[in-house]
Order: structure tokens, then C-alpha cells, then sequence
């Protein structure tokens, strides 16, 4: 149960949208901002790292890949819940083929595999022990081969603004959600 949808309430948390630049040299502004958060006694209730958003493999349908690794098992079911209620498309965990039913809040998940590196830029926010999760635009074998070159840009025939419109709903739903 999402306990916003029937909650109303005030609620006194606050909802942070840091942009953080650095990816490609190692996630080092996220290393930053999330450091500065965990020396300072910041809480967080959960973290969503939104990187990869747009892009729909010609000849694919649309989905939300939720990362399995480096991430809070708990917040990625509650995520996929939000993506089942307030999103559109369907949703699969990592690269796998199937799509995740309606309701599956129960997702298996393996905390270390597939990166092996410094991933993305919620690592920083998992090392630091913060609650985070990874929804992706579409399974890991379906990336976008131009992601971070000149041509990953909106102005390709492979860019959706429908995928945009989704992760839209998704990050601002997620937003309210954590907000309850």
C-alpha cells in the first residue's frame, strides 16, 4: 500500500533535486554532496539517482529498468510500487527479458553485481549508507550507444518525449511519496 494515496496529511520533509556534475571522472560531485550530507547529520529518507532518461531502443517497447545493484532493496520494491501506480509503462529489474508483473512487490535482488566500478551517482549515497534506488530508461542491453557523446542529445529520432513524460510522473510521484 502507498499510504500517501489515502494520507493527506502536512508533512514537514523536504524534497532536495541536487544536480551534480562529474559522472565520468568517478561520480566525484555526487562523492561530495552526499559526504557533506553524512558529515553533517543530514537524514534522508531515500535517494533516487536519475541519469539515464529519454532514450528508447528503435524496435523496443518502453520500460523503467530498476538497477539491482548498490541499492536499497526495500526503497527499489517501494519504487516499482510507484512505477505501477502512477506511471504508464511497465517496469523490469536490470536486464532481465520478462516484465515484471503488476503488484510484484517482491523483486529479488543481488546487492553487488554488474558494475564493478563506480557505477553511477547513487554509489556515493549507498557507501554513505543513505537508502537509494536506480530506476534506468530500459534494460542494460537496450542503453543508448551515444549516452554520454556529442549525439546524445533530444534532437535524434530515437529520443522519446513520451519516455521523458514518464520519468516525469515517476520522479515527481516518487517526490510525494517520500514526502508522506
Amino acid at each position: 500500500d502507498l499510504p500517501s494515496l489515502y494520507n493527506f496529511g502536512k508533512s514537514t520533509a523536504k524534497s532536495v533535486f541536487p544536480d551534480v556534475s562529474g559522472e565520468e571522472l568517478g561520480s566525484i560531485g555526487s562523492q561530495a554532496v552526499a559526504k557533506s550530507y553524512k558529515a553533517a547529520g543530514v537524514k534522508v529518507k531515500g535517494m533516487m539517482n536519475i541519469v539515464l532518461a529519454g532514450y528508447v531502443k528503435p524496435g523496443t517497447e518502453p520500460v523503467f529498468a530498476i538497477l539491482p545493484d548498490h541499492v536499497d532493496e526495500g526503497l527499489s520494491a517501494f519504487l516499482a510500487q510507484i512505477i505501477e501506480t502512477y506511471t504508464d509503462i511497465p517496469h523490469v529489474v536490470g536486464n532481465e527479458s520478462s516484465i515484471s508483473s503488476p503488484r510484484s512487490s517482491l523483486i529479488s535482488f543481488s546487492p553487488f553485481i554488474q558494475c564493478g566500478d563506480s557505477c553511477s551517482d547513487h554509489i556515493n549515497w549507498y557507501v554513505e549508507g543513505y537508502p537509494v534506488c536506480f530506476p534506468l530508461e530500459g534494460r542494460l542491453s537496450d542503453a543508448d550507444p551515444y549516452r554520454h557523446s556529442a549525439e546524445d542529445t533530444v534532437d535524434v529520432p530515437r529520443f522519446s518525449w513520451d519516455h521523458i513524460f514518464q520519468f516525469s510522473k515517476l520522479i515527481l510521484s516518487f517526490a510525494y511519496e517520500m514526502g508522506a
